[in-house]
């Protein structure tokens, strides 16, 4: 079992076992799977597919009661278990509900799963429910905050205490927040129970600014997610996400999908209340085993617990992973801004005769400093970078902007889309007549990348294997007819692991067209 998802909520009221049992079953109906849970603890399986059922268990002694719901439903590529668990305690009046789902993979090399279809039961446990998170209420829906809340918002965001994390989201211009809360709603669909959305105006949001701080202020368009833990200005902004307008704009499901990742791991840290470790044996639990003692249950108990520490552990590792790559892509972008600084000075005193710069044209990096999404970098080529004709790949960039490191791979998508529409320019301008590596290998050309971007072949088993080949030969127009090119050259945006990106392309600077032709930027092809 892979655990995908989870949110552990406390209920503000007792927890209604027939209430609960009621949304599970309408929730089963409007999935399309027709089983019934079972009236006593059992299981109910479908005749035709046993991999198909449902399960409900009650747990009772008088001090501590626990029930659960729970479905197993097949696919090609896994078995996905979706349950809802709630445990009171009787002498605590303490009432824990949680969802989880589970992905069990059929392939075990299949890739990784990149983003969760949040259960629509978390949504209807949230509309039916009310459901807190260290004090704080879990919201259905986007909700406004109104200009007198602003304060209460401020001493919610800085307390030390808080677990929920918090998404702000300001209307962009000539938008109004009614607008703004419906489109959150492609967000909500991706963080139910996850983190609570609150849309913000714009006098909410120079209040609210001014008290954050410029690094972490609520811009015009832009989703900005306040983690636990945030305490002032000094804090690191990189820790607390960031999601750009335009990607939000465009792109609202990827923008959903950036967040959720964070956002899960963040709930995944929350525990489970310790009085669970006496239920999860039961039959119709976690850990209930067929014929079993007592010491091989508690053996089970004892590595179930080394797992989840060790589950927690890689996801604090991972979260210090991810804050180092954001660290050095935002160094990566300050260099970026100096390098284009250096360009814009440079073109300044040549156009004022004050110093001979032969070789520094009007960089392209004026129209775009830097691009927020994969998307957007492909969309501002087409239309300045008249030396390249990219091809329709837009539904496999797209794909890439669901990955979280997908701000890193656009800022380098739209550097490598530069550097080919540079060296296209100078082949067309006559000052150059070798290959894109060399370009880049000479150092006389600001704009050219590094070397070990980039690839000029495929390797002899991959360019001489017929079903490979193919897969890297795309179309071209010369002189008005289709030509299938096979494009062995090609960047890449990332060295290793997956889904490592990769732009190929087909240099016709001297050819009919006279362009770079990409015909392909997506994860990396087959081998």
């Amino acid at each position: 079992m892979t655990l995908q998802y989870r949110s552990v909520l406390s209920l503000k009221d007792p927890a209604d076992v027939e209430a609960q049992r009621d949304l599970f079953q309408s929730w089963l109906e409007s999935c399309g799977v027709g089983l019934q849970l079972p009236e006593e603890p059992g299981t109910e399986e479908d005749r035709e597919n046993p991999r198909l059922r449902v399960t409900y268990a009650h747990f009772d002694n008088g001090e501590l009661q626990a029930q659960r719901f729970e479905s197993s439903v097949p696919s090609d590529e896994s078995v996905v278990t979706t349950s809802l668990t709630t445990v009171s305690e009787h002498n605590r009046s303490t009432n824990t509900l949680w969802l989880e789902q589970d992905h069990a993979l059929r392939d075990p090399v299949a890739p990784p799963i990149q983003y969760v279809d949040v259960p629509t039961l978390v949504g209807m446990v949230l509309s039916h429910v009310e459901c807190l998170v260290g004090g704080l209420p879990v919201l259905a829906e986007p909700r406004a905050v109104a200009e007198g809340e602003v304060g209460d918002l401020i001493d919610i965001l800085k307390q030390p205490e808080r677990v929920l994390p918090l998404v702000l989201v300001q209307p962009s211009k000539n938008e109004n927040v009614d607008g703004l809360v419906e489109r959150c709603g492609k967000l909500q669909q991706r963080v139910s129970g996850l983190a609570s959305i609150l849309v913000v105006d714009h006098a909410v949001a120079v209040q609210l600014n001014a008290a954050v701080g410029a690094d972490f202020e609520v811009a015009p368009g832009v989703v900005r997610v306040f983690m636990p833990g945030f305490a002032s200005p000094a804090d690191n902004p990189q820790i607390h996400l960031s999601i750009p307008g335009f990607v939000f704009k465009r792109q609202p499901g990827n923008a959903a999908v950036r967040l959720q990742r964070p956002l899960i791991r963040e709930a995944l840290k929350r525990h489970l209340p310790d009085s669970f470790d006496e239920v999860s044996p039961q039959r119709g639990f976690p850990n209930h085993v067929e014929g079993s003692d007592e010491e091989l249950v508690t053996e089970i108990i004892d590595k179930d617990t080394a797992i989840e520490t060790l589950e927690k552990e890689v996801a604090t590792r991972s979260d210090d992973f991810e804050l180092t790559v954001l660290e050095l892509d935002e160094a990566t972008a300050r260099l970026d801004d100096f390098r284009n600084r250096i360009r814009y000075l440079e073109h300044a005193l040549k156009e004022a005769g004050e110093h001979d710069v032969v070789k520094a044209p009007t960089p392209p990096s004026a129209i775009l400093s830097s691009a927020e999404s994969c998307v957007q970098a492909v969309t501002v080529a087409r239309v300045h970078l008249t030396n390249l004709e990219i091809a329709d790949t837009d539904y496999l960039v797209e794909e890439l902007d669901s990955y979280g490191k997908s701000s890193i791979w656009a800022r380098k998508a739209w550097q490598a889309f530069v550097a080919l529409h540079e060296f296209a320019q100078t082949k067309l301008d006559g000052d150059f007549d070798g290959d894109f590596w060399a370009f880049c290998s000479d150092g006389d050309h600001p704009d050219s990348l590094q070397t070990n971007w980039v690839a000029m072949q495929e390797s002899e088993s991959t360019s001489s294997n017929p079903a490979l080949r193919a897969h890297r030969t795309f179309p071209i127009y010369q002189d008005g007819e289709e030509v299938d090119v096979f494009m062995c050259a090609h960047i890449k945006l990332q060295l290793g692991g997956f889904p490592a990106p990769r732009i190929h392309f087909y240099d016709d600077c001297v050819g009919p067209s006279q362009k770079i032709h990409v015909g392909y930027f997506g994860k990396h092809l087959p081998l």
